[in-house]
């Protein structure tokens, strides 16, 4: 019991996510974390009518999290859905200590380079990501459960050779 996935997905909750992960994983509670989204009363009601009746999901600022989770502990099969790298980065600084961090999508925006076909990293996004995987947080991208895992570390390295 407890956290058995956090991923990082600007699309938050969508098909993928429901069906493949949540039942590898046996979630019964997806956490989504964002300052913004915890804040706008239509993305918060947008999301929970898109989340199936048999898992519990709550919406939290990162802050709010982190407090939460120096009072209690998780005690259901959980997964966490963030939708920025940085916020990855604070959770684990303010003590919310992971393992591991799937990036599953995060589209292009400007001054991002595309790694795979479904994430593009900003210079500020690889350096935060250079600093959790300092905490030895295995970073790795895959979509979905059956999708190849392309490993942080592996295309980082991959990428400095082709610099060098």
């Amino acid at each position: 019991m407890g956290i058995e996935l956090v991923r990082i997905d600007d699309r938050m909750i969508h098909g993928q996510v429901v069906t493949t992960w949540t039942g590898k994983l046996g979630i019964e509670q997806i956490l989504i974390v964002n300052d913004g989204v915890s804040q706008d009363p239509i993305q918060r009601a947008g999301i929970l009518m898109t989340a199936p009746s048999q898992i519990e999901v709550k919406i939290f600022a990162v802050d709010s999290l982190i407090t939460a989770l120096r009072k209690t502990t998780i005690k259901k099969r959980t997964m966490i859905i963030l939708t920025e790298v940085v916020d990855a980065l604070r959770l684990y600084e303010g003590g919310v200590v992971f393992p591991q961090l799937n990036i599953g999508g995060l589209r292009a925006k400007e001054s991002a380079r595309r790694l795979t076909k479904a994430v593009a990293l900003s210079a500020e996004d690889e350096q935060t990501l250079a600093k959790l995987d300092q905490h030895h947080v295995e970073i790795y991208f895959q979509m979905v459960p059956r999708d190849e895992k392309y490993s942080y570390e592996k295309i980082m390295k991959e990428e400095q050779a082709h610099v060098d």
